[in-house]
């Protein structure tokens, strides 16, 4: 028996089950199976009659559940219609996504689809600060709506319907998130000093200069007393680690940025293999490598920026070999010359530096936003006057602590620039 695929789909359900009973039922059998077995059915003993009905059954059976497997039932078959019904007029995977002819449009995209594309352009530096604006926003919101400071019931009242909350809280995360990110360049900008020098800015930005400026200077007096003190303290030991006198000379002349006299070919390599670090007080060596790292974070006395976070990326710009005079596209054009772990570092520690500095003006804005978003909670001379004041102070605190979290950022970016700017060497070595 064969039964065709394309006919048993056109046939409809009730009709395949009938036709299955008749097969089963006594006293319709015979006259079923003389019609779908020309054979002389009537002739067979009931064994083999039993075996050919039973064959014939499970032939069925197995007809139906190809079927079924591919049409699906319900919904399934009627989506499967609709597709084969729509088939002749698809647009081929080729055509979609690369213009193709012009008579033809692709479908749709679907909605996740799109989300990812929107979500795509938002970096992973702008959702921490987003998140943490959106959340305290609503919870002051919350504390200012019930004229209360009792931050749990806060937290519950907004967390009652969680539908609610998911459908009005992503929305406003994903804006939030847009907008701090459009602003995380400017951020770092700021952060290191570069303001509209007018007004009260200007006066801020030459004083903040003036005071930089000054504190470089004191910081090179105490490096040159630390200098002094630390090899002070190494001369005798090496001299007792029978050093020549003029290896340690030329040692001190090197060190203090001296002239000294030339050395033969033997004492040169002996001031060569001299590390007069290891013969120094280490409380006083201890203090001068501080000191000349503090130093070193500061760029020419022409070049001192108004803050930290600015001196300490000035100082490593200005000393780049490669940079060109173009030190904005430098990352860009070196990045080719280092391997791909170096890359990544330098995403990290760049991702790093534009989430911290976010992070501190929306610490701030939160800051200032605490009293005027809860203005009406009343609030006396004691316990509630401390609560009412604990959240202003923690995120000046949190701005704070983002701000040193972005120089040591700062500090492990300018590392990455610099194994940059050298990646000619490295390689040729």
């Amino acid at each position: 028996m064969r039964a065709s695929g394309t006919v048993l789909e056109a046939r409809s359900y009730q009709g395949r089950w009938r036709r299955r009973d008749a097969l089963a039922s006594g006293p319709t059998y015979r006259a079923a199976a003389v019609r779908r077995f020309p054979c002389r059915l009537h002739t067979m003993s009931p064994v083999r009659r039993w075996a050919r009905w039973a064959d014939s059954r499970w032939r069925w059976r197995s007809v139906e559940t190809a079927c079924r497997a591919r049409t699906g039932s319900g919904p399934a078959r009627l989506v499967a219609s609709v597709q084969r019904m729509l088939e002749p007029w698809r647009v081929p995977d080729e055509v979609q996504g690369t213009g193709g002819s012009p008579g033809l449009t692709a479908p749709p995209e679907k909605l996740s689809a799109f989300l990812a594309r929107i979500l795509e352009q938002l970096s992973l530096s702008a959702w921490l600060p987003a998140a943490y604006l959106t959340v305290s926003l609503a919870v002051m919101y919350e504390l200012g709506r019930q004229a209360d400071l009792d931050v749990g019931t806060a937290v519950v009242a907004l967390t009652s319907d969680p539908v609610t909350l998911l459908v009005v809280t992503i929305p406003i995360v994903v804006l939030a998130t847009l907008v701090t990110q459009s602003f995380s360049f400017e951020a770092i900008r700021a952060l290191e000093g570069y303001w509209q020098r007018r007004w009260l800015l200007g006066w801020l930005h030459h004083g903040l200069i003036r005071c930089r400026t000054k504190h470089k200077n004191s910081l090179r007096t105490r490096f040159r007393s630390a200098r002094e003190a630390a090899f002070a303290s190494a001369r005798g030991p090496m001299l007792l680690d029978q050093r020549p006198r003029e290896v340690v000379d030329a040692i001190e002349a090197d060190l203090l940025e001296l002239k000294r006299d030339d050395l033969d070919a033997k004492s040169e390599r002996i001031r060569a293999n001299t590390a007069w670090r290891n013969y120094g007080d280490p409380v006083l060596v201890s203090k001068f490598d501080r000191l000349r790292v503090a130093l070193l974070e500061y760029p020419e006395d022409g070049l001192v920026m108004p803050t930290k976070l600015g001196n300490v990326l000035r100082a490593t710009e200005s000393r780049l070999q490669n940079a060109s005079g173009d030190v904005g596209t430098f990352a860009m054009r070196r990045r080719r010359f280092v391997d791909s772990r170096i890359q990544l570092q330098h995403d990290q520690f760049r991702t790093r530096l534009d989430m911290y500095c976010t992070l501190v003006f929306v610490a701030m804005a939160l800051a200032a936003a605490w009293p005027a978003l809860t203005w009406n909670v009343p609030h006396g001379f004691a316990a509630e006057l401390a609560l009412w004041l604990i959240a202003p102070v923690a995120n000046l605190l949190l701005a704070f602590a983002a701000y040193r979290a972005a120089i040591a950022s700062a500090r492990g970016y300018c590392t990455i620039l610099r194994v940059m700017d050298q990646s000619d060497q490295i390689a040729a070595n």
